[in-house]
């Protein structure tokens, strides 16, 4: 049985955060022009999510934006969350927008952020020297080339599930091919103390970390979490995506970059 073609439309438009108001805006203007060449109307509300209904309502999904959603025949998202929002303790995030009107409408939406917490991805050659792995290789590294400094560090004790970025890349496009929606935990499944990271990092180029690290007092931080550990199975079970580098494969990747970066010998 054919159904009878619409001749109107209502788009529910929710520009959101960052890129987002421009990108629907542009969008918006594509579907008008594609409107006049299919002889349809498309009608437009447009509606807050994210940080930007955060900052006008304290809430990342307003009750109204729902109710517009749920009227409208087609929803346009830009973009949820930027910096101005990137409190990983506030009690209200923009992506708990996304959440919600994914549960509110039986959307596909997955939340796949790029820039997540720095126990996650700083097991990359692109990350600065502030991420503490970064610096302790790109230090071994240079001490390896002939520099005579000394690498201060805080608590060696902390333990990480250090993760190898490129990876966790892969398991994000896997999310996006399942047919429903699922919220996934991304690690190796391994956690390794820093003092490892460390002695590993300066073995690599065959030094003893002993030598050429101190421990600072003044680099120690009560807040950090002294053990962190996470369990990847569901994503191993419903993706089949398991992690190939454990922190030992992250450390020897790292330090093939730096090396190549500071002419020093592997």
């Amino acid at each position: 049985m054919s159904v009878a073609r619409k001749s109107e439309y209502h788009i529910a438009l929710l520009p959101g955060d960052g890129i987002g108001p421009e990108i629907v805006e542009q969008a918006r203007r594509v579907l008008e022009a594609a409107a006049e060449l299919a002889m349809v109307k498309f009608t437009f509300s447009e509606a807050l999510i994210g940080g930007a209904a955060i900052d006008a309502t304290g809430t990342a999904l307003p009750e109204d934006t729902t109710a517009i959603c749920k009227r409208a025949d087609a929803v346009l998202l830009g973009a949820v969350g930027g910096p101005k929002w990137d409190n990983p303790s506030a009690k209200v995030r923009p992506e708990q927008g996304l959440l919600a009107i994914r549960k509110a409408l039986g959307l596909y939406a997955n939340l796949r952020p790029v820039a997540p917490h720095a126990s996650l991805v700083d097991a990359s050659p692109l990350r600065p020297e502030r991420f503490v792995t970064q610096k302790v290789v790109r230090a071994a590294s240079r001490i390896a080339a002939g520099s005579a400094e000394t690498l201060s560090l805080g608590n060696l004790d902390i333990h990480r599930d250090w993760g190898w970025a490129p990876e966790y890349v892969e398991a994000m496009w896997l999310m996006l091919q399942q047919p429903a929606v699922g919220d996934y935990v991304i690690a190796s499944g391994r956690t390794a103390s820093l003092e490892h990271f460390v002695a590993q990092a300066f073995a690599h180029f065959g030094l003893d970390w002993q030598k050429h690290v101190r421990v600072d007092p003044t680099l120690l931080r009560p807040s950090d979490i002294r053990y962190g550990a996470a369990d990847p199975s569901l994503a191993r079970r419903v993706l089949g995506w398991q992690a190939q580098r454990q922190v030992d494969g992250v450390v020897a990747g790292m330090c093939e970059a730096a090396a190549a970066l500071h002419g020093s010998k592997n």
